[in-house]
């Protein structure tokens, strides 16, 4: 499956925003002309998280400084111990929601609290440019989640058949 808006893929870009030794978290951005590339092939697994076929990482919603701002944004999360354990973990008991819904506009979505938040919400994806995160990383587009509840033209989209829209 391919993640696309408009003539954009979603991809994996290998800058690690966090690492450990159990872990790690690297951004994801929309680029052009990628779509065939392996870093931008994903699959949904059975509990609906988004697996990226390279890394054998998840798609995942945190809140993370990313050149000195606090976005809130899908990452790709890498556990090097079990992809079952944390990376594409499904624990609503210990607050970890890492399945990947869709709305009635097919947009993708993700049960998530965010910075600003003092509860969990469904929270969308969005395209979003940062000029931080372009000057340091050259990553002009990036998926932002919202907590809005009204419909984007901006939003990405992508079906679990491989039916693409953008």
């Amino acid at each position: 499956m391919r993640v696309l808006f408009k003539h954009l893929c979603l991809k994996d870009t290998g800058i690690i925003q966090s690492s450990g030794s159990w872990e790690n978290l690297s951004v994801l951005e929309l680029s052009e002309h990628t779509c065939l590339d392996p870093e931008a092939q994903f699959r949904f697994r059975d509990n609906g998280t988004m697996l990226n076929l390279k890394r054998q990482g998840c798609v995942a919603a945190f809140k993370i400084n990313v050149s000195g701002y606090n976005l809130d944004m899908f990452y790709l999360f890498v556990d090097s111990v079990s992809l079952d354990t944390n990376a594409c973990a499904q624990k609503p008991n210990e607050s970890i929601y890492r399945a990947i819904t869709h709305t009635l506009y097919q947009e993708l979505s993700v049960h998530y609290k965010g910075k600003n938040s003092s509860s969990f919400g469904i929270w969308r994806g969005t395209v979003f440019h940062n000029d931080a995160l372009h000057d340091k990383y050259e990553i002009s587009y990036y998926i932002a989640l919202s907590s809005s509840r009204r419909y984007d033209p901006f939003s990405f989209a992508c079906s679990k058949s491989g039916v693409l829209a953008g």
